[in-house]
């Protein structure tokens, strides 16, 4: 992180642009994070405009939980930079490991229930966090990606239904 922040310090360099300014070059650094996850993938400029001002910046450390299975989802995670573990079976059993571009906890958040696996960065990891609340707000502002939301969730209860068979 130092080599992306060149800081240890609370007040990033993006914080001391204008405003203006500091959204162009977030953009410019993320939009291709938002355009892998599917709900996002057709957004339009201004919709990735302002979900960029509604992220916010977390780093981990290795052997940090980022999230736990049982915990309710009131938020997902844009990986930025390292690798995570997909932890199942009391956090014995990797399924997946991800690596920045990913993204976790989007079913939970959509549907408000407990995450079904936990999520442990396996070395100095960045992720930007969308909370429920400003995924709300998002939703109820812009009817089209309401409606992208819903579709995927129906794909994935499908999937999983036909897994369960």
């Amino acid at each position: 992180m130092w080599e992306t922040h060149q800081s240890t310090g609370e007040e990033s360099t993006l914080d001391k642009l204008p405003v203006s300014l500091s959204l162009e070059v977030q953009l410019y650094l993320n939009r291709g994070i938002l355009t892998k996850v599917p709900f996002l993938r057709d957004a339009d400029e201004i919709f990735i405009r302002e979900i960029i001002t509604k992220l916010r910046q977390h780093p981990f450390l290795p052997g940090d939980f980022i999230m736990r299975k049982g915990e309710y989802g009131d938020c997902m995670y844009f990986i930025n930079s390292g690798h995570v573990s997909v932890l199942v079976n009391d956090d014995k059993t990797v399924v997946a490991v991800l690596v920045a571009g990913n993204h976790v906890g989007e079913m939970s958040l959509i549907s408000g229930g407990p995450r079904n696996a936990s999520v442990r960065a396996e070395d100095y990891c960045e992720v930007y966090e969308l909370s429920k609340d400003r995924f709300d707000e998002l939703r109820a502002k812009y009817p089209k990606f309401d409606a992208q939301v819903k579709v995927e969730v129906a794909k994935r209860e499908a999937a999983n239904k036909r897994k369960d068979e």
